[in-house]
């Protein structure tokens, strides 16, 4: 081997040696993303009294439609307003105790953090900054379907809500695209 090929063989590993030096220094000395948010662990999903109040009723002279159609927007509201930059905790607490026991369960599994979980199951890495509308609700047999867009800059997301009869009242038990 000619010593020129011995040379930037040599380069070659100081290079990668001193990258690998400084990419092991910026992730251990790096500034950690933190939140006032409590893990998601220690929840309690009574109502809080400084979000938005749930709505809906099981009244039976309500309609099912316009009950889940109250979920929809309560949820919404909520979750739009407990998203970044907001954080508002009471909101994203009101946010979660729209849903099923079925869906709490399946997200106390996802994240860190309140917020963290409810976007994780919502399946979005922003609220909408242009609203959302509820544009169809069907309903069969002690369940509902809400079809909504939502509404970004950037374009619109269509959203299926899946709900269920729980507890004397409409919660959310799957949201889907």
């Amino acid at each position: 081997m000619k010593k020129t090929e011995q040379l930037k063989i040599i380069v070659g590993f100081i290079v990668i040696f001193v990258l690998g030096i400084g990419i092991w220094y910026w992730l251990s000395h790096r500034i950690q993303p933190t939140t006032s948010l409590p893990l998601l662990s220690t929840f309690n999903f009574s109502p809080i009294p400084q979000a938005v109040p749930p709505q809906t009723s099981a009244y039976p002279n309500q309609p099912v439609k316009e009950q889940a159609k109250q979920v929809i927007q309560n949820f919404m509201d909520n979750f739009i307003k407990g998203f970044p930059p907001n954080l508002n905790e009471g909101a994203i607490m009101a946010a979660l105790n729209l849903l099923s026991t079925r869906a709490r369960a399946s997200i106390s599994q996802i994240g860190p953090s309140p917020s963290a979980a409810l976007a994780s199951f919502v399946g979005i890495q922003n609220a909408p900054d242009q609203g959302y509308t509820i544009d169809q609700i069907f309903e069969d047999k002690g369940t509902a379907t809400v079809e909504t867009t939502w509404k970004y800059g950037s374009g619109n997301v269509q959203k299926t809500f899946s709900l269920v009869f729980e507890d004397n009242r409409w919660k959310i038990d799957s949201i889907s695209r």
